[in-house]
């Protein structure tokens, strides 16, 4: 008669709150059939700790018997990225109000202090700073009370970068294929505007042609002469200011 007792005592002392976590579609993942059966979630918890739970066929995790402490939960994913989950869990005998002197009946009740509180978070924040709450809960933690809570995939993870396909106007765009196109177009359009101009036009292009460059390539001492001053010329004092 003694043993029913003693199997009650032990039920309830191995009674545990437990986190369930589930996956809803996303935009990134709209079939959740696509998981791979390698995912899987991670609980980092103070001194080292660790647990993992593997992905259930209802694509969720559960860990059960939460203990004390401060956690980071990361879900593990080949091809898609999940945001991390900060999971606090506070001993709620440690967390409640002490009776001061005085205390009537008539005192306000306090608010049951929450035993589990999941934020969200991300790698790059400071520990203390604390995120959007997205889940909580008010239970013991030796009761069987269940924290639920569900994550959306942010996004695929791209490990390949896609390669561009032929662009025939970046093709034109190119600067060495806007001066060859420009060069072609003079050697080709020239003879085409000299058979078009007049004689006077001609003549002033004819005569452009015979000094050469700058007027320095024409016939006589005059063109070698300007060529010598310009070897000859101080820039110096020109920018001094001498003639």
């Amino acid at each position: 008669m003694r043993l029913l007792p003693t199997l009650s005592a032990l039920v309830g002392t191995c009674a545990a709150t437990s986190l369930h976590l589930s996956i809803s579609p996303s935009s990134s993942l709209l079939d959740l059939s696509e998981l791979p059966s390698s995912t899987h979630a991670t609980l980092y918890g103070p001194s080292g700790k660790r647990a993992t739970a593997p992905l259930r066929v209802d694509n969720s995790f559960v860990f059960n018997n939460l203990e004390e402490g401060e956690w980071l939960l990361d879900v593990h994913s080949r091809d898609h990225v999940f945001p991390s989950l900060r999971v606090d869990v506070v001993d709620s005998v440690s967390i409640l109000p002490i009776k001061q002197e005085g205390d009537g009946e008539a005192a306000p009740v306090a608010a049951a202090p929450e035993t589990v509180v999941v934020y969200l978070t991300h790698p790059s924040n400071k520990w203390s700073h604390l995120g959007a709450k997205i889940a909580a809960s008010t239970a013991p933690l030796s009761s069987t009370d269940e924290v639920k809570l569900s994550v959306s995939a942010l996004g695929k993870r791209s490990f390949y970068e896609q390669r561009q396909g032929f662009d025939l106007l970046s093709f034109f765009k190119n600067p060495m294929i806007l001066m060859g196109v420009l060069s072609m177009g003079l050697v080709f359009g020239m003879p085409y505007l000299m058979e078009n101009m007049d004689e006077e036009t001609k003549a002033e292009f004819a005569e452009m042609q015979k000094q050469g460059p700058l007027g320095l390539g024409g016939a006589g001492g005059q063109g070698q002469n300007t060529a010598q001053q310009i070897q000859n010329f101080d820039l110096a004092g020109w920018m001094a200011g001498k003639k």
